[in-house]
Order: C-alpha cells, then structure tokens, then sequence
C-alpha cells in the first residue's frame, strides 16, 4: 500500500517516512526468526549429541536390562504412552507399585535408556529401536583368569554344601536345590539363604507356622523363576526375610507389613512363574494386616 501510495506521489515525505519504518520491522523480524531458527538448530544438535553420548551407557547396561522382565515393561510402557500425568499415574498404568517404578526408573534414567527432558520424558531412540525391532545379542564374556575361577569354584563348593546342609533341615526340597545353586553363586547369596532359614526357625517357634509355610512358598518359586534375575530375587528374598522378622516380633508393625506384602504381591503378580505362588500365599499375608 506504501508502495502504491508513493506511486501516485512520490514526494510524499509521510509515505517515504512509513516505507521507512516497516522496513525496519520487517528487517528486525527476520532477524529475531533467524537467531530462534539457530537457537532451535543449535538445540537439536545438542540434544542429538546427547542422545549419542548416552549410547556408551546405554550399551554398557544392556545386558541388565535385555533379561529384565520388569526393566523392560516399563519401557515398553513408556513408549507407548504418549503422555502421563505422573510416574504415581503411570506406575497405575502398568499396575507396578511406585517403590518398585522408582527403583527401576532411577536406574534406566542413569543407564540413559529413559530421557528425562525438562516435563518431556522419552524413551532414548535406541532403546526405540531395540523394542521394535528385538534386543540384540548380548555377546559372551570372555573366560575369568585361573584366579577368579578358583575362587568363583570355591565360591560355587561352599554354596553347594550350605545349601545341602539346608536340604537336611528341610528348608528345601526337590529340584529346588538345583535352582538354587544356578541362581546364586555368590557368598551374598549364600548369607540371604542363611538368613531366611534363621527368619522361618524364628516363626515356627512362635509357632506362626502357617506363615512360616507361606514365606518358604514364597521364597521357593522366586528362587526358582526362570524369569528373575539373580539380583532380582535376593531383592525379593530380602522383602519376603523383612516380613518374616517383623511378623516375629512381640508387636509388629502392621502398617508395614501391609505395605511390604502389598509391595510384593502386587511385583511378584506379573511374574508368570510366581504368580500361582503368589495367589496361594496372598491370603496367608493379608491376615496379617488386620
């Protein structure tokens, strides 16, 4: 419009004042459009070298995650979920309990698997990838020297008379002893095993028998899930020994142990080999609560 104005007088100082002027914005505003297209350039690249820098992490604990049945529920969850108010609603998305959301959270925020961006959270692209197109091939690692297998065999013999010696005390039976020796193979694991065995005698010399039997039920098929990781069930045979005690007690916090069962039922649920185990002893626990 100023230029047809100035077409039709192109004296007019008003006119030539105006043109003046919106030249000047208009030059300003593709000024401000470019310093926001390189910001957001700028922004994009670092983010891209971000996500590249978290793929060393993310390779270095894949292994942790490939044969985590719960680690990778939640992945999946989370890339499917295109928003979520909280990780309390989301934990209730994928009926978790928020302890046990949070404990693998934290750790898959720290291997760099989950992207926690501001209020976005993703899934890293690779980790996208990997659950589109299958986790890959964990490669073997390579053979310990002739020390750390002497020790990893004296380690193994040690095990296998402590848990014979269970077997003679009746804390075991059956093919369970073979689940046991392959599942821990490490002194931790042996002191957990001693230390359940010590939370039973407890509870069946206060003669609460009935929940003694449950948490050796219990303790049982966690031990010999095919699904669980060996770290897994030490964390679960830890809960289940925190039962046990607190239940042993003259006066026994029935807050927590409501929270501890619910806790454990509600994880131990979703394992498919635990879960009949689960449903058996659920109503034993619950007992206790009230």
């Amino acid at each position: 419009m100023i230029e047809q104005a100035l077409e039709l007088n192109p004296s007019n100082e008003r006119s030539i004042n105006q043109k003046a002027l919106i030249e000047q914005a208009i030059q300003k505003e593709e000024e401000k459009q470019a310093q926001l297209e390189l910001q957001q350039q700028r922004g994009k690249e670092q983010r891209e070298q971000h996500l590249k820098d978290l793929e060393q992490k993310i390779q270095a604990h894949l292994a942790e995650v490939v044969n985590d049945y719960h680690k990778k529920r939640i992945l999946q969850a989370l890339k499917k979920a295109s928003y979520f108010y909280s990780k309390q609603a989301f934990a209730k998305y994928i009926a978790m309990e928020d302890y046990a959301l949070n404990g693998h959270w934290r750790k898959l925020v720290a291997w760099g698997m989950i992207v926690e961006d501001g209020r976005q959270t993703t899934v890293h692209p690779l980790i996208s990838t990997y659950l589109e197109q299958g986790w890959p091939v964990i490669p073997v690692i390579s053979e310990p020297s002739a020390k750390t297998k002497e020790h990893q065999t004296h380690e193994e013999s040690s095990l296998v008379l402590h848990i014979q010696n269970l077997k003679e005390l009746g804390v075991f039976m059956g093919d369970q002893i073979r689940n046991q020796i392959g599942d821990i193979s490490n002194v931790s694991g042996q002191l957990l095993i001693g230390k359940f065995n010590d939370v039973i005698a407890d509870l069946n010399r206060n003669g609460q028998t009935g929940l003694a039997e449950a948490l050796k039920t219990l303790e049982e098929a966690v031990m010999a899930s095919g699904v669980l990781l060996d770290d897994e069930k030490q964390e679960h045979v830890e809960v289940i020994n925190h039962i046990g005690e607190e239940a042993a007690k003259p006066k026994p916090n029935k807050t927590l142990l409501k929270a501890l069962g619910d806790g454990l039922m509600t994880t131990l649920r979703f394992v498919p080999d635990v879960a009949k185990a689960v449903t058996t002893v659920a109503p034993v626990l619950a007992q206790w609560y009230h």
